[in-house]
């Protein structure tokens, strides 16, 4: 589904939402990330799947920092209930700008190693949007909560606030929808 974004060097945002289980691995991520060093936006929503099965962890989490820099807002599936043992070694000197984390449904241990991991490669981090209420709530509210900044665990947004938050464009009030903004993929890649 990314693959066709990769000749596009120059990108700075990609929010993609579909109803298909991508079965995105560390490698993979890491070899589409690559061709994106200006990217500021990554989301890759899972529309409509209960339950989403996680390929990613956080070496690939990790893959996606060290190569796109300037990335402030992402929004993937991972499994945070370990952290790798190449991950420590990867993450060394990568000091992140993100400030936005969308995790969604991603499982998670309430870890000192995680947590740490969380700490260390995101300074920054202000928000952890989770999809809801359910699930591995209290374990990500329990990892915010040993970050320096103590992230607000939140909601997922919705794609309109997403947007507004993204291009600080509209409000609730008044809000501004493009083709570009809410296109959403049919086709399985």
């Amino acid at each position: 589904m990314l693959e066709p974004y990769q000749t596009c060097h120059q990108l700075r945002v990609i929010a993609l939402e579909t109803p298909y289980r991508p079965t995105l691995t560390d490698n993979d991520l890491e070899d589409l990330v690559k061709a994106w060093p200006h990217l500021e936006v990554f989301h890759l929503i899972q529309h409509g799947i209960p339950y989403p099965l996680v390929h990613l962890t956080l070496r690939g989490i990790t893959a996606l920092l060290y190569h796109c820099p300037k990335l402030r807002h992402f929004a993937l599936m991972f499994d945070a209930t370990w952290v790798p043992e190449d991950t420590a070694l990867l993450s060394r000197g990568i000091l992140s700008a993100v400030k936005y984390m969308g995790v969604d449904r991603s499982p998670v241990s309430p870890s000192d190693d995680v947590a740490a991991y969380f700490s260390t490669i995101m300074p920054y981090l202000e928000v952890v949007c989770v999809h809801d209420r359910h699930g591995d709530w209290s374990q990500w509210q329990w990892i915010c909560s040993q970050h320096q900044q103590i992230p607000v665990v939140r909601e997922n947004l919705s794609p309109e606030e997403l947007r507004i938050i993204l291009t600080g464009t509209g409000d609730h009030h008044n809000t501004y929808f493009s083709r570009d903004w809410e296109w959403k993929s049919l086709r399985n890649w």
